[in-house]
């Protein structure tokens, strides 16, 4: 099939809306604005993370690598905080955070306490603030978790051997499952499968109701079942080709697409790797183990600032930043 393009133009060429229709029954198709009390846009919080929308939220960390890390929330409630706290630590960094269907919230992290020894963990809170559960993780480092539609939780993270600072246990499980008490479920993928730590290092992970996906910044991705089984196991390039380029979140819709986005090139044809820079929304393309563009608009000042970097999916939506309100694109088959 031939590839679509439509291009709406604003007041100039560069201010130019691209929206490209790359794959036979996969689009993207504009809906309603989330209106939430508070806009996103409109918050000036200081020493913020990129934000997630996760179950009708938006959830953010603030004053990460702090003794008192903020964990925000903003839905239709309104905004609100949580803090976060570990006796003894002198010092908390926050690696990933998501909230759950019934307004739990999972961190991943590390806590340094007086005496400089680290211990990596995984907590839980409640959604009034009183912290249920935290699991130390030994020398695993949980670097990003996700809860499962069923309370469960997800994580993908590295083990070092012991007394060791840089070589991987092989025998260890990249992928963890644990329960809502922090019982670990299972593991799964060995580090030996891999060549080193650094094919997992900065990635996100989703899970959906029948499977997890998880994406680095190295261009590793990594497709499981809810059992452990691996799906899929690709090298997927970054739009750009460059790590940095991907500046915004990976999405799993309702209907297992995957989405990401990144900040590239024009990705027509024709301006490949040329023109000006934008943010582009991209699917993968599972048999032709690539992403796909979707849409696509330009940076600076004079674009329209349509839509931003994706947040998250919420069933079969996307939800982007956007100014002043969230944007909401449904996917279509």
């Amino acid at each position: 099939m031939t590839l679509q393009r439509l291009i709406v133009r604003g007041a100039t060429a560069a201010g130019c809306l691209l929206i490209v229709l790359p794959l036979p029954g996969v689009s993207l198709k504009s809906t309603d604005d989330l209106q939430l009390p508070v806009s996103p846009s409109a918050v000036a919080w200081s020493h913020m993370r990129v934000p997630k929308w996760s179950n009708g939220a938006v959830v953010d960390v603030q004053n990460d690598n702090s003794s008192n890390p903020l964990i925000w929330v903003l839905d239709r409630q309104g905004q609100r905080n949580v803090s976060f706290t570990i006796a003894d630590a002198k010092s908390i960094a926050i690696y990933d955070w998501d909230r759950g269907l019934e307004g739990m919230i999972a961190l991943s992290g590390s806590a340094v306490d007086r005496e400089g020894r680290a211990s990596s963990f995984i907590a839980w809170i409640s959604p009034d603030g009183t912290i249920s559960q935290i699991v130390q993780t030994s020398s695993y480092r949980p670097r990003g978790l996700a809860f499962a539609p069923d309370g469960t939780i997800w994580t993908y993270g590295t083990e070092l051997m012991t007394g060791s600072a840089s070589v991987l246990n092989p025998d260890a499980g990249i992928f963890r499952h644990f329960d809502k008490t922090g019982k670990m479920l299972g593991q799964f993928v060995p580090q030996s499968t891999v060549r080193n730590s650094v094919d997992f290092g900065r990635g996100w992970l989703r899970v959906s109701a029948d499977r997890i996906a998880f994406y680095a910044a190295t261009g590793k991705y990594v497709e499981l079942s809810l059992n452990g089984a691996v799906l899929m196991d690709a090298s997927l390039p970054l739009p750009g080709g460059q790590s940095k380029n991907l500046v915004g979140g990976l999405a799993l819709a309702g209907k297992g697409q995957v989405f990401i986005s990144a900040q590239s090139a024009n990705p027509t044809a024709e301006q490949q790797g040329n023109g000006p820079k934008g943010i582009g929304v991209y699917v993968l393309d599972r048999a032709a183990r690539a992403w796909k563009p979707l849409l696509w608009r330009p940076s600076g000042a004079s674009a329209p600032n349509d839509f931003g970097h994706i947040f998250g999916a919420d069933g079969d939506s996307l939800i982007l930043n956007g100014h002043p309100n969230l944007k909401a694109y449904r996917v279509e088959d």
